[in-house]
């Protein structure tokens, strides 16, 4: 394809929205069960989200702005979540007023914040993996570690909140490829770790968890 013609400022992102797509329906088509939702802070061009809200994907976002962004673009409280576990009061009361409940947490702070600011939300707890090897290890800032689950989830279900499962981050761009070999078999552990620690949760939570 040749850019010559476009009178744009340089550098600028060139996106394809039928490969937007098309990437879509293959990870659909891989994971048929599950609802996927694209975190906008990326790229929060406006018709990459609006083509993948016509695929029927939902919506991530880590801050109200972005959360007001998508809003605006029609999608539906219902298919918004935010995986961002430290979150202004400002933000949880805009997430409640406006009816998205779903929302991580890593800390028991986060948990009297959330039950203050958005009482009754559904909430999934964020846990810690080993980024040795990636490009940008997040570890260290947010998670907590495994054998903290199920005390945290209690209290938030103490806290009138709703916990219903686990998120972990994995690492992104892991270097080098050996490394990625061990980090893909480090997140079957985790999973399989973390599902052993529901087992010891209300029966709520663990029926809930995904």
């Amino acid at each position: 394809m040749n850019l010559n013609h476009l009178n744009y400022p340089t550098p600028f992102l060139l996106v394809d929205l039928d490969k937007v797509r098309q990437k879509y329906r293959l990870l659909r088509a891989a994971l048929p069960d599950a609802d996927i939702f694209y975190a906008i802070k990326p790229n929060p061009e406006s018709r990459i989200i609006a083509a993948l809200l016509d695929e029927g994907c939902g919506v991530e976002v880590a801050s109200q702005a972005e959360m007001c962004q998508v809003l605006s673009l029609g999608v539906r409280p219902s298919h918004i979540i935010t995986s961002n576990p430290v979150k202004a009061p400002s933000f949880l009361h805009a997430l409640h007023t406006h009816g998205v409940h779903r929302m991580a947490f890593d800390s028991p702070v986060e948990v009297d914040k959330i039950a203050q600011h958005a009482p009754g939300s559904h909430v999934y707890l964020r846990l810690k993996t080993d980024n040795t090897g990636s490009e940008w290890p997040l570890s260290d800032k947010f998670g907590v570690d495994a054998a903290e689950a199920p005390d945290l989830l209690r209290y938030a279900a103490a806290r009138g909140l709703h916990p219903f499962g686990l998120t972990f981050h994995c690492p992104p761009h892991p270097r080098p490829a050996s490394r990625r070999a061990a980090l893909r078999a480090q997140r079957r552990r985790v999973h399989h770790r973390h599902r052993r620690a529901l087992q010891r949760l209300p029966a709520t939570s663990r029926d809930l968890y995904r």
